[in-house]
This record gives C-alpha cells, structure tokens and sequence, in this order.
C-alpha cells in the first residue's frame, strides 16, 4: 500500500497538494498511538474545504482509524475512504458491523475489486461505493513493448495466494 500512496503523493492524483500521513509504523504502541495523534491534529488544522482520505488495509485499521473518519466529519469535511487487503470482503462477512461502523462515517468509499466492491456496498450501500483500480506510474519514455527483450516482473508477496507459482510454472524457471 506504501507504493499507492507514494504515487497518489508524488503525482498528486485527485488533488493539487496531497500530504500522506501513516497511523501505523509498527515500531510500538506507543509511537502509532503518537501517529494518530498527530492525524488528528492535523485534521483539526484542516481547511474547511479539504478532503480527508483514509486508507484501511488491515484489521486492526477498521479499529484504529475510524475515530479519524469521526473527527473529520464532525469538522464538516469530506471523507472518503479506500478499502486494501486482499481478505477485506472475508473480514467483511465475519465482523459486519465493524466494517460498518468504519465506513459509515465516509461519503464514499472506493474498492479495488468487485468482491470488496460489493462487501462494503452491504455496509453503506452501492450508491456510495466505487470500484477503482490502484494509479500506477507510466514511463512514458519507455520504448514499447514490441522493441525490448521478454521481461517478466513478479511485485507482490511472495507466494501462491499472488500466483508466484503459476509464474515458476510458466517460465520454467527457479
């Protein structure tokens, strides 16, 4: 997920200044407490004419961050909310109504498949869920495809839930 909002950051998708601001570094409680603090206080600053955009990746994200979500709001902000994890629309089916406590306070919601799209559509209705796929950086400057030797880049976790055995399978490599 760092690798999305460095892009949002760094291209300033969807705005003109975009600052990120993590609330987990997972050096200790302590610090992430200090993390989220510092959200907050931000959020307090905010111009009124802002848009508050919360990442959840993770279980504990559905705890630790919607108290952010409510302090926006509560300022008069506008909230949107982009769910990550592969797991979510599980996570979503065991613990329905922490997912919907942690998304009802966003205007919208925004999903990377039709699976999440749909389990955070249970929680706050379709009308306010939208599916869109991660911004990705374009070297424009790169030569196309057709021109350059066969490469093949595995990014991911390493392992059979990102199909890093269907690639082994495929190369006939390692």
């Amino acid at each position: 997920m760092q690798t999305v909002l460095r892009t949002i950051r760094d291209h300033c998708v969807g705005a003109d200044d975009v600052t990120v601001m993590s609330t987990l570094s997972g050096r200790s409680r302590a610090y992430d407490a200090s993390l989220i603090a510092r959200a907050g206080e931000a959020i307090l600053r905010a111009d009124r004419s802002l848009i508050v955009h919360l990442h959840l990746a993770d279980r504990g994200a559905y705890l630790r961050d919607p108290p952010l979500t409510a302090l926006a709001r509560a300022r008069g902000l506008r909230v949107v909310i982009s769910v990550h994890g592969h797991n979510f629309p599980d996570f979503a089916d065991c613990h329905p109504g922490i997912v919907r406590v942690a998304l009802s306070q966003a205007h919208h919601v925004i999903c990377l498949s039709d699976d999440a799209s749909s389990a955070a559509a249970i929680a706050v209705g379709a009308g306010r869920v939208t599916q869109l796929p991660n911004p990705i950086q374009v070297d424009l400057s790169a030569p196309a495809a057709s021109e350059t030797e066969p490469v093949v880049l595995f990014a991911g976790v390493v392992g059979t839930r990102k199909g890093v055995d269907v690639l082994v399978r495929l190369g006939g490599c390692c």
